[in-house]
C-alpha cells in the first residue's frame, strides 16, 4: 500500500485492483481516506466517486456477514445429512 497525505489525512492506495466486472473503474486500486468523525473514505483511484461510510456501520456489516455465513454452512450440514 502506498500512503500519501499531511496532518490529520490518512490516506492509502489498496495493492489489489478492482476486478473487470467494476466497468469503467476495473483493474483500478482503490483509494481509502480515513475522515475525522470515525469516517472511511472509498473509491477507485484517479476518480472522485467516493463512497463514504462510518467506521461502526462497517464494523456491523462484518459481524452480520459473518455470522450469516457461519448461520449458511451450520445449515448446509443439517440438510445434508
Amino acid at each position: 500500500m502506498k500512503t500519501f497525505g499531511q496532518g490529520q489525512r490518512t490516506v492509502r492506495v489498496t495493492a489489489s485492483k478492482l476486478p473487470v466486472f467494476h466497468g469503467r473503474d476495473r483493474n483500478k486500486p482503490l483509494v481509502v481516506e480515513l475522515l475525522r468523525g470515525d469516517l472511511i473514505s472509498i473509491r477507485p483511484l484517479k476518480t472522485r466517486r467516493e463512497q463514504v461510510y462510518y467506521v461502526l456501520d462497517i464494523y456491523d456489516w462484518m459481524v452480520r456477514t459473518s455470522a450469516d455465513k457461519q448461520r449458511s454452512e451450520r445449515r448446509q450440514k443439517r440438510k445434508n445429512k
